[in-house]
C-alpha cells in the first residue's frame, strides 16, 4: 500500500509542491483550477468549486440527414431539396420519413395516432394528457385548455381530423424538382441497332412543327440523338419565346430552322441555344453549349477567311449573341452584335431585302434597341429596316416605332450624363422624344380577340415604360415623384391584361422592369416579382433572372433606407443586363 496523497490533483498531476489549504490550494486559487484532493474525497469540493468548473460540451446527433448519406455512412449537410454529397454524385436524395426530431415509439403512441388505430385507445390517451395538463399548468390556462380539449378532441371524429392534419404535415413537402438529379437524364438502352435508321427515326416523339417545316427524319441521318432532342427543344420552345406570332410566320422557323441540314455552322449556333435554354433546368446541358458554342465558333471563324454565303455566318452570329444572353451573366453579346453589323456592312442592299436576310436584318435591329435601354454601347440600327406598326411584327410586335426611340433616349441619357452640350439643347432634345412617345397610336382594333388585346397591351406597356425612362434620365425624377407613380401603375394595369405564358410574354420584360424599379409600394412590387417568376420558366433565358436579381437588390437597398440608382447597380454587379 503506498504513500496516501496529500497534494490535490492537479498539482500532482504536475508534480509540484502543493500548499494543501482547504477547499482549494494557493496554487489552483491563483490559476481559477478546479482544486480536488482525491477519488473519494468530495468533501474538498464546495458548491464554488462546483460553480467554477466549465460545463461539459453536449453533443447531439441530427436526424435530418437523407436516407442516402445514411446508407453510405457520410455525414449529410442536410440541404434542401437535395444535399451537397447527393447533388455531387449525382443520386436520389431521400429524407427521412419520420419529422425531425421525433422518434418513431413518440408518433406511434401520439394521441392522434391512436386515435386512427385504436380508438377507445385514442381517447384514453388523450384523457391523460388533460389530466397531465391540469397537474402541470396554472390553475386557469390548464381550466381553459381542458374544457376545449374535453368539448372537442374529445370527439372521435375530430380526433380523426387532427391526426390526418397533423400526419399531412409529417409528410415531405413537395418541392419544387431539382432536375438536375431528374430520373429522366439516365440513358436507357436503345432497342434498336444503331445502323437502323427507321428505328432512329421514331426514336425521338414525332412533332407536327416538323411536318410545316418540311424537315424530313432522313435528313437529320448523320445527326445523334442528343442533336436531335436539342432542335426539337429549339422548334417547341425556343423559337417560340423570342416571338410574339404564330408559327407559320415565326421567321426561326421559317428561315432558320431549314438551315441546319445545309450548314453545319448555323447548325453548332443553334444547338449551342437550345442546349443554353436547356441548361436553365438541366445543368447537364451545359457541356452541349460548350462543345456546340465551341464548333460554332471555329466554323465561323473559317467562314470569315474563305466566305462560302451572307447568310450562314449572319444568322450564326446572331444566334451566338442570342446565347450569351441567355446564359444571363454574359457580357460578350455585344461582340457578336458589332460583328453582325460589320457583316451585313458588307452584304448589297439588294440582298438585305431578301429571305432570310431580310429577317435577320430585323433581328438585328431589334437586338439593337433592346440592349441600347441597358448599354450605351450598341452598334447603330440599319435605317428604313423598321417594320408598319399597321401590322404585327414577329419581334417587334406592335410597337416597332417605339423601340426606335429607345437608343435616342439613351444617348441623350449619355449627353446629359457627359455634360458636354447646352442644357438648352439638351432640353429641347428631350421634349421632342417625348412628344413623339406621346403622339405615337398603337394598330385599330379590328376584333376582340384575346391575342389583339394583349399585343396592344404590351405596346401600351413599352409606350409608358419609355416615358418613365425619359423622366429618370432628362428630370432626375425620384420614385415617390407623381409623374413616376402614374407611369409606374399604367405600366402594372397594361401588363395585366396580358395572361401569365402568353407568347406576348417574351416582349414585356422591358416594361415590367421599369415598373419595378418605379415602384415603391408592397402590392405593386408584389405584382412584378411574381410575374419576373413565372417568366424565368416560360421564357426561361437567363437575362430574366438577372433583372429579377437586380430589382430585388434595389428594392432591399430601398428598405434600407439607401438612395441608390438602377443603373449604378447594373454597372457594378449587372452589366450583362439585357431587357429582352
Amino acid at each position: 500500500m503506498g504513500r496516501k496523497r496529500t497534494a490535490c490533483k492537479v498539482c500532482a498531476a504536475v508534480k509540484t509542491l502543493c500548499s494543501k489549504g482547504r477547499p482549494c490550494c494557493t496554487r489552483c486559487k491563483r490559476l481559477s483550477l478546479a482544486c480536488s484532493y482525491g477519488e473519494d474525497d468530495t468533501s474538498a469540493l464546495t458548491s464554488a468549486d462546483v460553480a467554477r468548473r466549465p460545463p461539459k460540451t453536449g453533443h447531439t446527433r441530427s436526424k435530418a440527414g437523407c436516407l442516402s448519406c445514411r446508407r453510405r455512412r457520410k455525414k449529410c449537410d442536410e440541404q434542401l431539396p437535395v444535399c451537397g454529397d447527393c447533388r455531387r454524385l449525382r443520386l436520389e436524395c431521400c429524407p427521412p420519413s419520420i419529422g425531425i426530431g421525433i422518434e418513431a415509439e413518440q408518433v406511434a403512441h401520439t394521441p392522434e395516432t391512436l386515435a386512427l388505430s385504436d380508438p377507445e385507445a385514442g381517447s384514453n390517451a388523450i384523457a391523460v394528457a388533460v389530466s397531465q395538463l391540469r397537474v402541470d399548468a396554472s390553475p386557469e390556462w390548464a381550466s381553459a385548455v381542458a374544457d376545449v380539449f374535453q368539448d372537442h378532441i374529445l370527439s372521435i371524429q375530430f380526433v380523426d381530423w387532427i391526426a390526418l392534419i397533423e400526419n399531412e404535415h409529417k409528410s415531405p413537402r413537395s418541392e419544387l424538382a431539382n432536375l438536375a438529379n431528374s430520373a429522366a437524364l439516365v440513358d436507357l438502352p436503345i432497342p434498336f441497332a444503331t445502323d437502323d435508321e427507321a428505328g432512329r427515326a421514331t426514336f425521338l416523339p414525332p412533332t407536327a412543327l416538323n411536318n410545316m417545316i418540311g424537315i424530313a427524319p432522313f435528313s437529320l441521318k448523320d445527326w445523334s440523338f442528343g442533336q436531335r432532342h436539342l432542335l426539337n427543344h429549339f422548334m417547341q420552345s425556343v423559337s417560340r419565346a423570342l416571338v410574339v406570332v404564330p408559327d407559320e410566320e415565326n421567321p426561326f422557323l421559317r428561315y432558320v430552322v431549314p438551315m441546319v441540314t445545309e450548314n453545319a455552322m448555323v447548325r453548332h449556333a443553334l444547338l449551342a441555344l437550345s442546349a443554353c435554354h436547356l441548361a436553365r433546368v438541366y445543368p447537364v446541358f451545359r457541356q452541349d453549349l460548350l462543345l456546340h458554342r465551341s464548333l460554332a465558333m471555329q466554323a465561323l471563324r473559317s467562314d470569315l477567311v474563305y466566305p462560302d454565303s451572307p447568310e450562314g455566318g449572319l444568322v450564326t452570329t446572331l444566334l451566338l449573341c442570342l446565347t450569351e444572353i441567355c446564359e444571363g451573366d454574359s457580357r460578350t453579346w455585344a461582340l457578336h452584335l458589332f460583328g453582325a453589323k460589320a457583316l451585313l456592312d458588307h452584304i448589297d442592299a439588294d440582298s438585305l431585302g431578301k429571305q432570310p436576310l431580310q429577317s435577320m436584318v430585323e433581328l438585328y435591329n431589334y437586338l439593337c434597341c433592346v440592349t441600347s435601354a441597358t448599354s450605351d454601347d450598341v452598334p447603330p440600327m440599319l435605317e428604313n429596316n423598321l417594320s408598319d406598326d399597321a401590322a404585327i411584327h414577329p419581334l417587334f410586335g406592335a410597337a416597332a416605332h417605339l423601340y426606335a426611340i429607345l437608343p435616342s433616349i439613351s444617348q441623350l441619357g449619355k449627353d446629359v450624363a457627359l455634360g458636354l452640350s447646352p442644357a438648352q439643347d439638351l432640353q429641347l432634345r428631350a421634349q421632342d422624344v417625348e412628344l413623339t412617345i406621346q403622339s405615337w397610336a398603337p394598330l385599330e382594333a379590328t376584333g376582340s380577340s384575346r391575342y389583339l388585346v394583349e399585343i396592344r397591351a404590351a405596346a401600351f406597356a413599352t409606350q409608358w415604360a419609355l416615358i418613365l425612362r425619359l423622366s429618370q434620365i432628362t428630370k432626375k425624377l425620384l420614385n415617390s415623384d407623381l409623374k413616376i407613380k402614374k407611369a409606374t401603375n399604367n405600366i402594372l394595369s397594361a401588363i395585366s391584361l396580358i395572361r401569365p405564358g402568353s407568347e406576348v410574354e417574351a416582349h414585356i420584360l422591358f416594361p415590367l422592369f421599369m415598373a419595378g424599379v418605379g415602384s415603391v409600394t408592397k402590392p405593386n412590387r408584389l405584382s412584378v416579382e411574381y410575374r419576373l417568376k413565372i417568366m424565368e420558366t416560360t421564357v426561361g433565358f437567363g437575362n430574366v433572372s438577372v433583372a429579377h436579381n437586380l430589382l430585388d437588390e434595389l428594392w432591399r437597398r430601398s428598405n434600407e433606407g439607401k438612395a441608390v440608382d438602377w443603373e449604378d447597380l447594373k454597372g457594378s454587379d449587372w452589366a450583362s443586363l439585357v431587357l429582352l
